[in-house]
């Protein structure tokens, strides 16, 4: 019984994660990529997995002299949930519990939030030079407004890129 149990919590699982992720699929049924932008004149290019995660948990990271500023969407957006588990490795609630967690013991607080991809990309071009601003969108708001950022060396097109939704 425990066993079955364990099996239904397991497809429920799955099943709410495809209803989460189903905007993240295109017509073709192709996974989408999110990437991971900033200002061009910022002149960042290229970031590690642990540099992004650290930025991204409230640690403070340098990147070529600048202090980065990661900015983030509401913790119920379907962007974030994935980017959280890609970037994180963290479930909205395990990110809920870890900022808790920071604020209690009076360490950083979470990147700052924006409403959309278009408000996070005008944010970026707009103050991203002087702020060290970094956000990431998906890869259909990727312009020549913004520089997209490798993740280990792969760009945001190379197979096997990291922030690439399976």
């Amino acid at each position: 019984m425990r066993h079955f149990q364990s099996t239904i919590i397991a497809v429920s699982m799955l099943c709410a994660a495809s209803v989460v992720l189903a905007p993240w699929a295109n017509a073709q049924g192709n996974p989408r990529v999110l990437v991971v932008i900033a200002a061009k004149e910022l002149g960042i290019t290229d970031l590690s997995l642990a540099v992004l995660r650290r930025a991204f948990s409230g640690e403070l990271t340098d990147v070529g002299g600048k202090r980065m500023m990661p900015f983030n969407y509401a913790p119920s957006d379907a962007i974030r949930i994935a980017f959280d588990k890609a970037v994180l490795g963290m479930t909205p609630e395990l990110v809920g519990r870890y900022w808790i967690d920071r604020r209690i013991r009076g360490q950083s607080l979470p990147p700052k939030t924006v409403p959309s991809q278009q408000v996070l990309r005008a944010l970026i071009v707009k103050m991203g030079a002087q702020t060290g601003a970094i956000g990431y969108v998906t890869a259909d708001q990727v312009d020549a407004s913004v520089q997209p950022i490798k993740i280990e060396g792969k760009a945001y097109t190379s197979p096997g890129y990291a922030l690439a939704m399976r």
